[in-house]
């Protein structure tokens, strides 16, 4: 930085890269390097070159982005931006309640995938670590993680579940990712927009 008093050049600081940057080039270089070994399927459950991809990206993007706003309340906290930290920490108890009071609700007390579909249930029983694993990811961190389970990640069986009511399924999933688009992202891109418009310019 050019100081017009002295008329010499100091250092204007280390650059830092934003955490939700850093979270997306980690993602995306993670996509690139295995995107060439994952096959995925459709809804009839044939195999399908690359969608997986996009599954496992959906799921860790929607999962890292919960990691992203606990550590970011944890900075404002600590910056004394307290409004700005309640209001994200407003934003994390209400994923909790999509994700255990409505995703958890349907998938486990009212469908009892475990139980009552068919293909459903020999992957669980099949792969009962795995299916545990991902099942409660889904219910604490986001229920997009739910994907995993059927991502066909690198081609391990542990990641073929299959749903014998996949209609069902998939416009349950469907019509919790609008929910969460209405009460999670909005309000989120909403609170950085007015972030961005108080902030001084060179601050």
């Amino acid at each position: 930085m050019y100081n017009e008093q002295t008329k010499a050049c100091g250092s204007a600081g280390k650059l830092q890269l934003p955490i939700p940057f850093t979270i997306i080039a980690l993602v995306i270089s993670f996509g690139i390097a295995i995107s060439t070994c994952l096959k995925g399927s459709d809804r009839q459950g044939r195999v399908q070159q690359g969608t997986a991809f996009f599954i496992t990206v959906l799921a860790l993007v929607d999962i890292l982005l919960r990691i992203n706003w606990i550590v970011l309340i944890i900075y404002l906290y600590l910056a004394k931006h307290l409004v700005t930290a309640g209001l994200y920490l407003v934003l994390i108890f209400a994923s909790l309640i999509i994700n255990f009071c409505l995703w958890r609700r349907m998938f486990y007390s009212k469908y009892k995938y475990e139980e009552r579909d068919r293909q459903y249930g020999i992957y669980f029983h099949n792969y009962p670590n795995t299916a545990k694993f991902v099942q409660n990811l889904s219910y604490i961190i986001s229920f997009q993680a739910i994907r995993l389970s059927y991502s066909r990640i690198l081609g391990k069986k542990q990641f073929m579940a299959r749903f014998s009511t996949r209609r069902r399924f998939y416009r349950l999933i469907g019509r919790l990712s609008i929910i969460e688009i209405l009460v999670l992202y909005l309000p989120s891109i909403a609170i950085n927009i007015s972030n961005l418009y108080y902030v001084k310019f060179g601050t």
